[in-house]
């Protein structure tokens, strides 16, 4: 089957008719979503046929408007789907896989050509002959196929077949902060203020650090027992920074790292419990308030002596380099190297957790790839390595 992708853009990014486009994609996400599980559990020719119909309409309603990208990106998933419906094999986990994850790159396609949000390079053309393969591939080797296409679209990291859904395990806090100080010199000079020509200048020794991580940890953790998904996320989010850390031969400082992330979401700490664990949509007003608790919490920070740098993070930590973060929208070479891996691993932690809606839990390896298309365009593509690196080490190990 082939298809004619020769057309001419027929509306202009942001209009009204591309929002109700991307919308009504939205609607077919989340309906081949539901379906998929469902197909696993039991083979249901009229829930292909459906499957089938909603790409089919997605295809339809790209040429439309001519959208050319999203055409061929969905006639070649559309080819996986008629595969499927006329039996030339059955869905299996890895296919049902294979499927969501190009749903989700459809989605970032989308998002790009109708509503022109910038992504990094989305391995378009390596997914689209992939799932090509998978279309007429045979029973015997479909999956093949469909596990490379998984390895392309999420960072080359593979997920076990017995633990689909992240199962993050217990994180021992004292192991942290040991793998924090020893990383650390016996005694640093730190100035704290300066008056004229004089400095003032405070010596913080390994217990001083120690004391002062050990504080902000138990606050780390006690804000954390306030929401039911963010159980432990305090030590698996410093665990997971250091590592990042430690792979790009430390260029933060450790404790200021760790303070940092035990501490970046403690300006919530000032809105109301009602608005912390709200489940609605926010107002204008309200979603503004809550974009300054990075501020809050960094001018808490910087008060305490020895701590400006890790302030310095917290502040940034919502930023992203092509500009469109909070509270100041800083680019690029603007902002702490520790905030630009605060705001991948936090946005990966909420993304396998989402606490909100437990039906937008993302596979591990869907929410890797969700990072992975950030790449270069919200996160800076040196530290989106670092964290491909560490996070395949996570999955290998069983860690994650």
């Amino acid at each position: 089957m082939t298809v004619d992708t020769a057309t001419t853009p027929l509306l202009e990014a942001n209009s009204q008719i591309a929002v109700e486009l991307f919308d009504a994609f939205g609607d077919i996400h989340d309906e081949i979503d539901a379906l998929l599980p469902q197909l696993l559990q039991r083979s249901d020719v009229e829930k292909l046929n459906q499957i089938f119909r909603a790409i089919h309409n997605i295809k339809g309603n790209a040429s439309l408007v001519g959208a050319p990208a999203i055409i061929r990106f969905a006639h070649a998933l559309e080819n996986v789907a008629e595969s499927l419906r006329c039996q030339r094999y059955v869905l299996t986990s890895k296919l049902a896989d294979c499927i969501q994850l190009s749903m989700d790159r459809l989605r970032d396609i989308h998002e790009r050509e109708l509503l022109n949000r910038k992504f990094g390079y989305l391995y378009e053309d390596e997914a689209i002959r992939f799932l090509n393969l998978v279309a007429d591939a045979d029973t015997e080797v479909v999956d093949c196929f469909a596990e490379q296409l998984i390895e392309i679209l999420g960072a080359g990291v593979r997920i076990p077949e017995n633990n689909p859904l992240v199962a993050i395990e217990e994180v021992d806090r004292h192991t942290i902060e040991k793998t924090v100080l020893a990383n650390v010199p016996p005694q640093k000079e730190i100035v704290v203020d300066v008056k004229g020509d004089r400095k003032i200048v405070v010596n913080i020794t390994n217990a001083k650090l120690s004391e002062d991580l050990m504080y902000y940890q138990e606050l780390a953790l006690q804000q954390d027992s306030q929401k039911q998904k963010w159980n432990q996320r305090s030590l698996i989010l410093v665990d997971w920074a250091q590592k990042m850390n430690e792979i790009s031969g430390v260029l933060v400082p450790p404790e200021q790292l760790a303070a940092a992330v035990y501490l970046h979401d403690i300006g919530l700490s000032f809105l109301t419990y009602d608005a912390m664990v709200k489940k609605d949509s926010f107002t204008t007003d309200e979603l503004q308030e809550i974009q300054q608790h990075p501020r809050w919490g960094a001018n808490m920070l910087s008060r305490i002596p020895g701590w400006e740098e890790a302030a310095e993070i917290v502040m940034q930590h919502h930023e992203y380099i092509d500009g469109s973060g909070f509270p100041m929208g800083l680019k690029s070479n603007d902002i702490h190297h520790g905030a630009k891996i605060l705001a991948i691993i936090d946005e990966f932690f909420e993304l396998i957790n989402n606490d909100l809606d437990k039906s937008k839990r993302l596979l591990v390896v869907r929410a890797i790839a969700q990072v992975n298309a950030c790449a270069d365009t919200r996160f800076e593509g040196l530290w989106v390595q670092c964290f491909n690196q560490m996070i395949r080490k996570e999955v290998r190990t069983g860690s994650l």
